[in-house]
């Protein structure tokens, strides 16, 4: 185990392999009917079949366990599975949306009592952040995965760890795949910057 800092609390100490996306996540996208049950990854201009995770030691095990606890538990309890279902999109399913229009519809999390609004934006918050403060490769000689939060990065990480409300002028939102028949995947944040 590597010791260093923190990437979160800036506390000297043990560092985990953290990972991007949870790994959980990976376990769900491994395919028990392909002969090479590996998800594929589409990574710079490649792709291919790979068991590799996207991890780097970058947070210690409280950050960890904060993370989990925070929004992970809920979100993998709750997202899709191998077998089709998906606890999320079904709730959704059984709510009236405050707009819908042909094959798209936008929810208010205010008042579904089964959805914990609160562990979606924790969780979502957490990936983005781990995304902006760290290079994340999958393989040596790519490019990786980094993003740009500028300066939201430190509120962001105020707020991950219950310092400061959610950043003003942020704003998350979830997009559920509403179709029956389920697509395994996965990916990670992506930034780009517009006029304005």
């Amino acid at each position: 185990m590597v010791h260093g800092e923190c990437g979160l609390c800036g506390l000297f100490r043990p560092l985990c392999d953290s990972h991007l996306l949870p790994r959980a996540v990976y376990l769900v996208l491994r395919s028990s009917k392909e002969p090479k049950p590996d998800p594929v990854f589409i990574y710079d201009e490649r792709h291919g079949h790979t068991s590799r995770q996207l991890k780097i030691p970058l947070l210690c095990e409280k950050c960890e366990t904060r993370f989990r606890t925070g929004g992970e538990d809920w979100v993998l309890a709750n997202y899709s599975r191998a077998d089709g279902s998906f606890r999320l999109r079904d709730v959704l399913k059984a709510v009236e949306p405050i707009y819908s229009h042909d094959d798209f519809a936008l929810y208010s999390t205010d008042k579904v009592q089964e959805i914990d609004r609160e562990a979606l934006i924790y969780f979502a918050a957490s990936i983005f952040w781990r995304a902006a403060v760290r290079t994340w490769k999958l393989l040596p000689y790519s490019s990786g995965i980094h993003i740009t939060l500028g300066p939201y990065e430190k509120p962001l990480r105020r707020y991950l760890l219950h310092e400061l409300p959610f950043p003003d002028n942020m704003a998350i939102y979830v997009r559920i795949w509403s179709y029956d028949n389920l697509m395994a995947l996965a990916s990670p944040p992506e930034g780009h910057a517009e006029q304005g």
